[in-house]
């Protein structure tokens, strides 16, 4: 579902790291293919409004999706044009299913550390919330 273009300033997070944290949740899935990488804040939240947006054009419901994710849906929809809260949102999983690539991006201002981040988006993988 995914065709989108996505050019961001970040690094890529090794996926080494990203596999030793998969295998410390005790997953009985093996390892997908995920490509995880730190990103400028700016860049972070331009690709959360082309996703939501791509989401919407393709009928898929954003609102809920955040609802799942949050229990609410945040105040700032109209200012930004998507959904989510700024505080909260520090991490987002996209999921190629052309490719049966999980991409991983994370503000690299989060205020939690990198392997909370990862760990919280893994568990999205692992629990298939990204449908």
């Amino acid at each position: 579902m995914v065709m989108i273009k996505l050019v961001f300033n970040g690094e890529k997070i090794s996926s080494k790291h990203v596999k030793k944290l998969w295998y410390e949740m005790k997953p009985r899935k093996p390892f997908p293919v995920i490509k995880a990488y730190n990103v400028v804040e700016s860049d972070f939240y331009r690709i959360l409004k082309e996703y939501t947006e791509h989401l919407r054009k393709h009928n898929v419901n954003a609102y809920s999706l955040a609802k799942k994710e949050y229990g609410f849906i945040g105040d700032f929809h109209e200012k930004y044009g998507f959904i989510g809260d700024f505080k909260n949102v520090t991490a987002v999983t996209i999921y190629d299913d052309k490719s049966d690539i999980f991409y991983i991006f994370r503000n690299n201002n989060s205020p939690y550390s990198l392997d909370y981040d990862l760990k919280h988006e893994l568990k999205h993988i692992y629990n298939e919330d990204y449908k």
